[in-house]
């Protein structure tokens, strides 16, 4: 099986600008940067009061899109199993049953 279409992914990032560089110099161009906070993203990731800043990234061939998230709150702690907690991944976690399902 390959994979026939992807149309959102997201990175937590320690760095937005470096990311957001990194990211540029591969091809892909910047769509915007938002602030993002409040009940509806704490419902998203189920962490509560968190405050965001992120940056869509967008392919060049305009099909798929890459949201690189920046948590200011809470802080992100690297290696932990927690999901309650923000950490840095490489892969997408979904929401199912309430929680985030992350490996």
């Amino acid at each position: 099986m390959t994979v026939k279409r992807m149309d959102n992914v997201g990175i937590v990032v320690e760095d937005l600008e470096a990311a957001i560089e990194f990211f540029t110099e591969l091809g892909l161009n910047l769509e915007g940067r938002a602030p993002i906070e409040g009940a509806w993203a704490d419902g998203v990731t189920g962490l509560h009061n968190q405050r965001v800043e992120i940056a869509m990234m967008r392919t060049p061939d305009g099909h798929s899109r890459l949201e690189l998230s920046r948590f200011l709150t809470p802080p992100v702690v690297a290696g932990t199993s927690d999901w309650r907690v923000a950490q840095p991944v490489l892969a997408s976690c979904w929401r199912s049953a309430g929680r985030p399902t992350c490996p």
